[in-house]
């Protein structure tokens, strides 16, 4: 006898308990699941925050590198057209007759303020293709941000 009063009385505590919990959450049925749902929905919003971190960390990496790599590239372009056009000049300016070395180095420095436009030209048009930092990371947001309008 005593296993069946032991059965009533866990049955007596098990719906104290499902009594009680519908206290506690307001004694609707529908707001029993509000709980979950929004934690689920605050795991997936600092999953996504932590993604688009990770993607911004790895965007100013390469965005990084890709200035290292440029200004490297520059500066040994420079150093080796420097190193050239002064040997080339001296070369130049010693090979011609003495009454024309004058107009040899005239010639030879229109060259080089020609070649230094262009340059800087092209420059400029490099650096003016380089994608907006951070670029990847807002359109990313944007789709995100659509994603939980609709």
């Amino acid at each position: 006898m005593s296993g069946n009063g032991e059965r009533s009385e866990e049955h007596g505590g098990e719906q104290a308990n499902e009594h009680a919990r519908g206290r506690n959450s307001g004694g609707t049925a529908g707001s029993a699941g509000a709980g979950p749902s929004l934690r689920a929905a605050g795991a997936l919003a600092l999953e996504i925050v932590e993604t688009r971190l990770a993607l911004l960390a790895v965007e100013l990496e390469e965005h990084g590198v890709r200035l290292a790599r440029i200004a490297l590239l520059a500066a040994g372009s420079l150093f080796c057209l420097g190193v050239a056009i002064v040997l080339g000049g001296v070369m130049l300016v010693l090979w011609v007759p003495d009454n024309d070395r004058l107009t040899t180095l005239g010639a030879l420095s229109a060259c080089a303020l020609v070649a230094g436009v262009i340059l800087y030209a092209q420059l400029r048009r490099n650096l003016a293709d380089i994608p907006a930092l951070f670029a990847g990371s807002l359109e990313a947001l944007r789709k995100d941000r659509a994603g939980f309008r609709s």
